[in-house]
């Protein structure tokens, strides 16, 4: 399983980082898991995106998914597909993305994706099996783990710090973890980087990538500090980068 980093940053993008994003190629399935701003240019440096097997969209925050719309208008005028990009997404989603393509919006993107609720559990993909859970942020909110030839992928996506983030992510070979904050704020619902380290942890998983961290924090000290909560590989996560799972 090859994973190759698309988008890292937190809530919007900064000039070297898109939002979040990442790429998942395995046995000659793509799939590439949320599209947040700046990541689709990102996108067609490492694969033809008429090539791509599905998208799994986390949540509806605008970080997560807005660069929907150039990938839609680049299928629908440009490559012309034969048929229909299948979207896994939150229930609602082709309304909330059809509303900012004015009238007919919803129908017009029919054309593009085809979307299919997330509504939990085990799913096939190609040769990948998905598995979700949904987590402790804008609801739904699926966490994930994929699984192919014996390797295991799992990502928090956004999150705040629940029990059953251990359960999804145990024994992973490779955990994407946010580390949004340094320091937990009340009714924020998302992991700090001290929370990452201690589930990669106690999910007992092989390597750790930080991601997702607020933008004017101080990425090293990020990983500094789950390193103090987890005994095995820490990495921080950067655009580009591929590694094998």
């Amino acid at each position: 399983m090859e994973l190759t980093i698309l988008g890292t940053s937190a809530t919007f993008p900064t000039p070297r980082r898109a939002c979040s994003s990442y790429l998942v190629v395995v046995e000659g399935t793509t799939v590439l898991i949320d599209l947040g701003p700046g990541s689709f240019s990102n996108l067609a440096v490492y694969a033809r995106p008429e090539s791509l097997d599905a998208i799994i969209l986390t949540h509806l925050h605008q970080d997560h998914f807005l660069d929907v719309f150039p990938l839609y208008y680049y299928l629908r005028y440009e490559a012309k597909p034969e048929r229909p990009l299948t979207v896994y997404a939150p229930a609602g989603a082709i309304d909330q993305f059809g509303c900012l393509l004015g009238p007919g919006g919803p129908s017009r993107l029919s054309e593009v994706f085809k979307m299919v609720d997330i509504d939990g559990g085990r799913t096939m993909i190609g040769s990948l099996s998905v598995n979700f859970v949904e987590v402790k942020h804008l609801s739904p909110t699926p966490k994930r783990s994929i699984e192919a030839g014996g390797r295991r992928l799992a990502y928090s996506s956004d999150s705040g710090y629940v029990d059953h983030l251990v359960s999804l992510a145990g024994n992973a070979h490779l955990f994407i973890c946010e580390a949004t904050l340094i320091e937990p704020i009340h009714g924020v619902d998302h992991l700090t980087a001290e929370e990452a380290g201690r589930l990669a942890s106690e999910a007992a998983v092989e390597r750790l990538l930080l991601t997702h961290i607020w933008p004017s924090i101080d990425h090293e000290h990020s990983r500094l500090i789950a390193e103090e909560h987890f005994v095995g590989e820490v990495i921080l996560a950067d655009e580009g980068e591929k590694m094998l799972v």
